[in-house]
């Protein structure tokens, strides 16, 4: 039998053609991954550019942040200023509060001045030369009371003490307020001494639901009254402004 060369099978084929598909396969696998890890690293470094990690921002951004420094140095400023004018105008509601007291006070006295009439000129010793007495409140007197020596003054000066009887109405009933009163914790508060003019002035708290009607000043040394005057209280109405 003569010798035939073997001729290869067609069953191999199909085999070698699948081995070509995977090599092609892995290759467009791999080019597609390097370009998706070239993709991601990128965006890694615009990301990071975006928060900050790249020392130079935006100018949008830059623009931005100046813009709300200046905005808020404004505001700072404004605050500060309404601050101020705020003090300035506390302050200046002090001294017209001041000044008004001050007002009333020199009122007071011009009134005492104007109804300063001469008594015993040729005297020697302390006498009361005016008195006035004004509610301030319900149950609140305000007294000014102004003392002085006569035109030959021989005595040095008065030490003694100021006593005040204040004469109330409640109801029918009519009753006598005294200031000290007997061994009272105020007593040293009513001693004085006087070497020439001299102006006092004081507040006295009233029982509620009583009408003062007058008020008695006493000057007493010695357990003596040397000098008196009695003067009626004005109204609440009278001592508005």
């Amino acid at each position: 039998m003569p010798w035939r060369q073997p001729v290869a099978s067609d069953a191999t084929q199909p085999g070698a053609q699948s081995l070509a598909l995977r090599v092609v396969g892995i290759a467009v696998i791999l080019v597609l991954a390097g370009m998706l890890v070239m993709w991601g690293a990128d965006l890694g470094r615009r990301l990071g550019w975006w928060q900050g990690d790249n020392a130079a921002e935006p100018p949008v951004l830059a623009a931005l942040q100046s813009e709300l420094t200046r905005v808020t140095a404004e505001r700072n400023t404004l605050a500060a200023d309404r601050r101020t004018a705020s003090a300035a105008a506390e302050q200046a509601q002090q001294k017209m509060t001041a000044l008004a007291a001050e007002n009333g006070r020199l009122r007071g006295d011009l009134t005492l001045v104007e109804s300063l009439m001469p008594v015993d000129p040729a005297g020697s010793g302390l006498a009361v030369r005016a008195l006035r007495a004004e509610l301030v409140a319900p149950n609140q007197l305000h007294y000014v009371l102004v003392l002085g020596y006569g035109a030959s003054k021989k005595q040095a000066s008065f030490d003694g003490d100021l006593q005040l009887a204040v004469t109330l109405k409640k109801g029918t009933s009519t009753v006598v307020l005294q200031f000290p009163q007997e061994n009272g914790a105020d007593a040293d508060r009513y001693h004085m001494t006087v070497t020439g003019y001299q102006r006092l002035d004081g507040q006295l708290t009233l029982p509620a639901g009583t009408e003062a009607q007058s008020v008695e000043v006493r000057l007493r040394t010695h357990d003596r009254v040397v000098r008196q005057q009695v003067a009626d209280v004005l109204p609440l109405a009278s001592a508005a402004p």
